[in-house]
């Protein structure tokens, strides 16, 4: 063999060697991503779409797209319908936030708060509707803002909470939308609230 054959034959293993430790590595990646639970800010960027994983899980995008709306976004602190000092998308500020005088934020705290609040609304809709997880995901992103909108005062709804725990989407709306939230709330805020559980 010559030298310039052995050169090349050097050559050619070394490259083998390289592809097979990208290989490797994309291997890896694939396989800590698969079994990695995704971020909050990650699952806000799915799809809005209802599949086999959705129905265990909750949209963040289409959840932020309503408080958005309805909220709007106040980085300075300000009197709600109710007297509540709120900040940020509609965030009641509580005695230790009032305390530290934090009557003033950036979007990037406004978001931070969203999260945790929305996190809130989930866990007390859970408690509210047993079920939660059995309901296609309009009838979830509807039970969590309530949750997000009326906070414990949504237990009040003795008549409609039992309809939509029991899958009966026409009497729960019925129930809602002769409501005095639904007379209270602005931003049209009921009807497109109740939009989603139409044709359920």
């Amino acid at each position: 063999m010559t030298s310039e054959q052995r050169l090349f034959l050097v050559k050619g293993l070394n490259q083998i060697q390289r592809q097979n430790k990208i290989d490797l590595i994309n291997l890896m990646s694939e396989t800590m991503n698969l079994s990695r639970t995704p971020s909050l800010f990650e699952q806000q960027n799915q799809p809005i779409k209802e599949t086999e994983q959705t129905k265990r899980e909750f949209n963040f995008k289409l959840f932020f797209s309503y408080i958005k709306e309805f909220e709007g976004l106040e980085l300075k602190v300000y009197k709600d319908t109710t007297k509540n000092l709120t900040i940020g998308y509609g965030h009641k500020l509580t005695k230790k936030e009032i305390k530290n005088k934090m009557f003033q934020i950036t979007e990037d705290e406004a978001m931070k708060l969203l999260y945790k609040d929305t996190e809130k609304a989930i866990k007390l809709a859970k408690s509210i509707y047993p079920n939660y997880l059995e309901h296609k995901l309009n009838v979830r992103i509807f039970m969590t803002l309530q949750a997000f909108n009326m906070g414990n005062n949504l237990r009040s709804f003795v008549k409609s909470n039992p309809h939509l725990i029991n899958f009966n989407y026409k009497k729960a709306y019925k129930g809602f939308k002769k409501s005095l939230w639904c007379e209270q709330v602005k931003n049209n805020r009921c009807a497109k609230t109740l939009n989603l559980l139409k044709d359920i």
